[in-house]
Formats: C-alpha cells, structure tokens, sequence
C-alpha cells in the first residue's frame, strides 16, 4: 500500500528515482491506505483499506464519491449503489434495486417469510419460509369473510384488464400438460370467474369450470355457478340458463344426466330435505338399494312407493301380494277411493281401462279381474273364454233413496239385509242422461206387489256417489235386482224348495213363496228352506223380477 503527492522534487539521480518508483507504487495501489491521501486532486483514486472500498474525488476536490461496491479478503464483490446496463441497483438503500435478468444459485430470501425459493426442493413460498409444493402460499384468512376486504385475505387475487362493460371478464386459473413427445403444452382444463352483466358497479359473477374433449385444443364450459346460487352442469347454448331452478343438468347437443356409485352392499340416492336435521334431512327421497335392487320413494320422510328388482311397482306397501306382479297398490284412507283413473276430454273418444289378458286366441278360462274381501280373500272374478265375458259370483244393484223416516244419520243400513222394497217413484239424477234412473222406495206393504224392486243390500254413504245437498242429500242404498243374494221370507206361503218364485208377504218387507197366479216375483230361491215357526229366514235366491208362472 502506498500515496504519493505526485510532484518529483529536484535531487540526486538516485533520490529522483526513488521518488518516481513510489509515484508509480501509489498508482498501481490506487493509493490505498487506512486513511486519506494527504495530498488530493480532483478525480485522484483511494482505496479505503479500513473500509474496503473504493473512492474517488470529486471533482471540486473537496469530498471522496464511494464507488458502488467493496473488496472483500474473500475476493467477493458487494455492490451497494451504481447501475448496471442502466438498471438502478441501491438507488436509495440496500434493499432496493431491480433486475433485467438474476441468475442466483443457491436459495433466495427476499424479507424473510415474504418472500422464498427453495433451490433444493425446486419450491417457491410466498408467506413461508418452507415451502411444502412446488408454490406454497401462505396467508391469514379473515374467516367470516363478511366484506370484500375480506376475500383479499385468502391468499390468491388474480386481476383482469378487461373494460368493465364485458361480460365475461374476469381472472382464472389454466391447467396444461405435454400432449405429445414433443412436450407441447396443452390445456386441458380451467376455472374462471366471470362478470355477468355489462352495465356498470355490476357486482354478480360466476364461477365457471372448463374441461378439453376435442381436436381443437379449446375447452369447452361443463359446469357453471351463477351469482343467485344456481349451478348449471352440461354443455351447450343454455349453459347457465337455470332460472329460480337450483341445479340444472343438461346438455343441448347430446344426451346426458348424473350417474351415482356405491358399493353393491349399501343403498345410496338422493334426498329432498326441509332441514339439516332428523328426518327432516330426506323429507322427500329416492334410494336404490344395491344389495336387493331395488328402488324406493319417499314423501314426508315416509316410503310410499318402491320398485322391487322384479320390475313390480309397490305403492302402499313394500312387497308384492300373493301372485301379485306388476303393480301393487296399498292403501288405508277412510272414506277414500284407492286409486283413480280419469281419460278426462268431455269426448266419447276418451277411453277408460283395457284390460288384456289370456291365451291370444281367448281359448279356454281367462281371468281378467279377480276380486277380493278386505283380508284378500276371493269374492269374484270377470273371466272370459271364446269371446265370451262371464260375471262370478253376479249381483247387480240400484240405487235408491229410502223414506226419510228410514234413512238413517250415519253410514248404517236403513233396512236389514234382504228386506223387500217396492218402488214410490222414480226420476233421473241428471236430464241430459236418459239412464241415469233412480228410485224412492219403501218396505214392500203388501203380499204379491207388482211394484217389488228388489231386496235391500247396504247403505252406499258415505260414497262419493251419495249428493251431500239437495232433496236427497245424504240419502242412498243399494237394492239387489239381479245375479246372487238372499231375501228375508216366511212361511206365508209354506216351505220353501229349490226353484220356488219369491214374491212380497203381506208382512211389510218380508217375502214369502209365490202361490198366487198371478202375481209378480222378484227372485227364485236357490235353496230349500223348512219353517218351523212364524219368523224369517233369509232365503238365497237368483234375483230377477219377473211375472210368476206356478208349476203345474
């Protein structure tokens, strides 16, 4: 290390000498030393040993510029201030300053946690000092997220340019791959969200997901989440278009829908909840139940139809009945019919039940409707064979209205099963259909009536066919006028054998064997009957009112 003040005295060869080759060692030095040169020109150089940095006057020659960086024992360069190819590096302070191109090896930290590229791991942390994936983002949510403040806490803003009276603007996340050998990155999926309307301050926006199934390498919309909440899954033109309708799935180009998987041992389907709780959770529900296959629907928490892995449809009930197949339908509802069927048009070309059942050539018994009791027992069928349809076992009824006196104030029976009713009147229950005949009538009065109906059956309240208003509301009751029953008889007319004609008694209500030619019959007993005494018996008969003929 050496200085010089730069002036060669006049001296002795030798003396001359030494003083120029210490001129020339401040020189190759750039006059380094711990403290300043004691002689200074402007522009002169010192390397501040003290300091390890380089200076050099300025050109008033009355202050030291400290160049932008040090020398260092370890031979590295700390660059402090200065510009390099016109980039500001410390302009104002160390920890400033910019790059057109930094190549670092090694890790890089920039203010500890804000910045962090781990070198070893190939990971970059933002907010973390350990990055745990290839981009790790750290951040502290404000969890309620009850401001737009908010939501910039999540970690993740991405910002789009696009002039605010465009819809569809909006930032969003593009995921690529290599699609080929060549390692040609390719789009293969993407979210964005999306500003919905044009006009200005709008606020509503979607979230819309992307996926890529074609040549073109542009990924079409697949689902979609409107600002109201509404979620849109498929593809097409209508995309989004799910008005006040929750979710809409669909696709306008080809068909499609929701497949649902579980285990072949669980059952598994959708429910229609009130509320997250209880039974409330499927207030309305369809299962499929993998393990027995088959399908049940609920309504108010409860299964009211089921589909069993037969193919039978349940309703009411959870099995098929008997040699029930099909359709099966249970229900327990007072004063309800079970089902019904209405081909409603106001036109005779609106057709009611067909039934088709048998052998195709309707050879031999076919049956096409079977009828049961209550408790599944069998009271009767409609079967046909070679085209013709038979009844079993056959009673046809009218419907009558008996005396007010009669009728009673619920649903019991005006008279006893069997008794004899003869007709008062008769008129029609609508004008406009000419056999719409009904009758009022009376317990028979006299013996060998010739206006004999039929014989009481039940009371028909409080079926839906019984008028609530008017002359006769609450009034009607089926007679027996053909096929199988019973009549209540006496032995007015004696014992009673089988093909005997019934006609009235002078007992009102109470029928007898026909003896008087002529008199008017209404049925023909169908079992022998023996009295042993003034009281009835019900006798069964095939009813049929007809003109009495006495064997001879």
């Amino acid at each position: 290390m050496a200085q010089h003040d730069y002036v060669i005295a006049n001296a002795s060869g030798a003396s001359v000498r030494a003083d120029i080759n210490n001129m020339a060692l401040a020189i190759s030095s750039n006059n380094s030393g711990s403290s300043e040169p004691s002689t200074k020109y402007a522009y002169l150089w010192w390397l501040d040993s003290s300091a390890n940095v380089l200076k050099l006057r300025n050109s008033a020659n009355n202050a030291w510029i400290t160049m932008p960086f040090s020398i260092g024992a370890n031979n590295t360069v700390d660059i402090n201030g200065g510009a390099i190819d016109g980039t500001n590096i410390g302009a104002s302070a160390a920890s400033t300053g910019a790059f057109t191109t930094l190549t670092a090896t090694g890790d890089v930290t920039f203010d500890t946690t804000t910045f962090k590229l781990d070198s070893t791991n190939n990971r970059v942390g933002i907010g973390t000092t350990s990055p745990t994936s290839v981009l790790n983002v750290k951040t502290t949510k404000t969890v309620a997220l009850s401001s737009a403040a908010d939501f910039l806490t999540l970690g993740l803003s991405i910002d789009d340019s696009t002039a605010f009276d465009t819809a569809g603007g909006g930032g969003g996340i593009a995921f690529r791959s290599s699609r080929n050998s060549s390692g040609t990155q390719t789009v293969f999926a993407a979210i964005d969200g999306a500003k919905e309307a044009t006009s200005g301050d709008s606020y509503t926006g979607a979230l819309r997901f992307y996926t890529n199934q074609n040549s073109t390498g542009v990924p079409l919309e697949r689902v979609r989440i409107t600002s109201a909440g509404h979620v849109t899954v498929g593809s097409g033109a209508n995309i989004g278009t799910s008005g006040s309708i929750s979710m809409n799935v669909g696709n306008t180009s080809a068909s499609g829908g929701i497949q649902l998987f579980a285990p072949n041992n669980v059952a598994h389907g959708i429910n229609f909840g009130d509320a997250y709780s209880t039974s409330a959770v499927y207030a309305g529900a369809i299962e499929y139940n993998h393990a027995s296959n088959y399908m049940r629907f609920f309504t108010a928490s409860t299964e009211k139809m089921r589909i069993d892995s037969s193919g039978n449809l349940l309703v009411g009930r959870t099995s098929a009945e008997g040699n029930t197949t099909g359709l099966a339908l249970q229900m327990n509802a007072a004063n309800k019919y079970c089902s019904t069927l209405h081909n409603n048009g106001d036109s005779t070309n609106r057709y009611g039940i067909q039934i088709m059942a048998g052998t195709y050539d309707n050879s031999g018994t076919n049956t096409h409707v079977s009828f049961g009791d209550g408790n599944g027992d069998g009271v009767g069928t409609i079967t046909s064979s070679g085209g013709t349809v038979t009844y079993g076992a056959f009673t046809a009824h009218h419907e009558v209205n008996v005396p007010d006196s009669d009728n009673p104030s619920d649903d019991s029976d005006a008279y006893p099963y069997g008794t004899l009713v003869e007709i008062v009147s008769v008129y029609l229950t609508d004008s406009n259909k000419r056999q719409s005949i009904r009758y009022t009538v009376q317990k028979s009065q006299s013996a060998n009536s010739k206006k004999v109906l039929g014989a009481y059956a039940s009371n028909m309240r409080p079926s839906p066919m019984c008028p609530t208003t008017g002359t006769y509301a609450n009034n009607l009751h089926n007679i027996s006028i053909l096929g199988d029953g019973h009549i209540l008889c006496n032995n007015s007319g004696g014992n009673i054998e089988v093909g005997d004609g019934i006609c009235t008694s002078a007992v009102e209500g109470i029928g007898m064997k026909a003896t008087t030619n002529p008199s008017m019959i209404v049925a023909i007993a169908q079992e022998a009957v023996t009295f042993s005494g003034s009281g009835t018996k019900l006798v069964a008969v095939q009813f049929g009112v007809q003109q009495f003929t006495p064997w001879s």
